[in-house]
């Protein structure tokens, strides 16, 4: 019976005495009913919860370790934002970087582990993994890094379910049915008088436990179909995680962006108001110096024509000293003149009256 396992470990490289990987936890997928490719590993379900100490590595291979399986695709529910996914191809021994997926985070509050859980269990992404066009199928180990933990500083990585889809090529399914062919060699008793039992040989019959050769490129057929169509399930869920994660991201860049421009509008009409009012109160002071200059021009002209009103009455004074002092002198040189007159005429007086004596 196919049967898929899966091992948690942080040191995927480190091998113990026993051939083990070292700090390692190791759970079985359990196949869904009804389906020969489709098989689930639930962390509900199993012995142990799914987690695991950072750094965080699941190894995904088949039970008969070493044997190539076909990949159809990987729905992994993690605390893990990013997933770096890495594959051992058949024929091949070290793994091969195939891509790294970003999860959409889970909305669901049914499906989170609630407020007396552990805060890994309260924040999970989901995220589809399919092979690339490019890589080959038949694999050997499926190698799933899980990055980006959240919360923030998480340290713990946990798993809470994995749906895989995978099977074993088509060669394989024919050589297992190959051994599962027997050949009968029944034998056949006869009773004698005596009850001896003799063998009788008869020629060897095959009996095919396998589908009639007609049937089985049918069912091959309607096998690679449902491996088709669940790829092409997981594809569109893929695509559509990515279409709501490229959504949420533009939104988000958008709703930034016009969060930046409305800041940016808001701080231009801001400075644009205080210009205003700046350019008001400019205004204002414009108009107060206009009317202080005009009140002053109004005080100079005035100083001015009193001025000119002084300077024509200490002219006209200057005038009428000039002529008081002109006309004092003039009344001034008379006087003198009659004083020295009269003097001349008194000494005349005196000299002649001294000669008559």
């Amino acid at each position: 019976m196919l049967k898929f396992r899966c091992i948690l470990t942080s040191k995927p490289d480190e091998i113990d005495h026993d051939g083990e990987m070292k700090d390692s936890q190791v759970f079985w997928f359990h196949q869904d009913e009804g389906k020969k490719s489709s098989f689930t590993l639930n962390s509900s379900d199993a012995s142990s919860p799914l987690k695991i100490d950072k750094p965080c590595h699941l190894l995904i291979d088949c039970s008969q370790t070493g044997t190539p399986w076909i990949f159809g695709g990987l729905e992994i529910q993690t605390n893990s934002r990013n997933v770096e996914v890495y594959a051992v191809p058949e024929g091949k021994d070290g793994a091969e970087y195939w891509q790294t997926h970003r999860g959409s985070r889970e909305d669901d509050d049914s499906l989170l582990g609630g407020n007396d859980a552990d805060p890994c269990e309260n924040e999970l992404y989901n995220a589809v993994i399919l092979s690339p066009s490019s890589k080959p199928e038949s694999i050997v180990k499926l190698h799933v890094k899980l990055l980006s933990l959240r919360p923030a500083r998480c340290t713990v990585g946990f798993v809470r379910s994995m749906k895989l889809k995978g099977r074993l090529p088509d060669i394989q399914t024919i050589m297992s049915n190959v051994e599962n062919v027997t050949i009968a060699s029944p034998t056949v008793s006869a009773s004698s008088q005596d009850t001896a039992t003799i063998p009788v040989h008869m020629p060897p019959k095959r009996t095919l436990l396998a589908p009639p050769p007609q049937l089985a490129p049918l069912r091959e057929s309607t096998g690679d179909i449902f491996s088709a169509l669940s790829a092409l399930t997981m594809m569109i869920k893929n695509i559509h995680g990515s279409m709501e994660t490229a959504l949420e991201t533009t939104s988000g860049g958008i709703q930034k962006m016009a969060y930046s421009q409305n800041s940016k509008i808001v701080g231009l009409e801001g400075n644009v108001g205080k210009l205003q009012e700046g350019v008001k109160s400019l205004t204002v002071e414009v108009m107060a110096l206009r009317e202080e200059n005009l009140r002053l021009r109004e005080e100079l002209q005035l100083e001015r024509i009193s001025l000119q009103l002084e300077r024509r009455e200490m002219t006209n004074d200057a005038d009428k000293i000039q002529k008081l002092i002109a006309d004092k002198f003039v009344c001034d040189k008379d006087v003198i003149s009659k004083l020295l007159d009269e003097q001349r005429q008194l000494i005349i007086k005196e000299i002649r009256g001294g000669e008559v004596e």
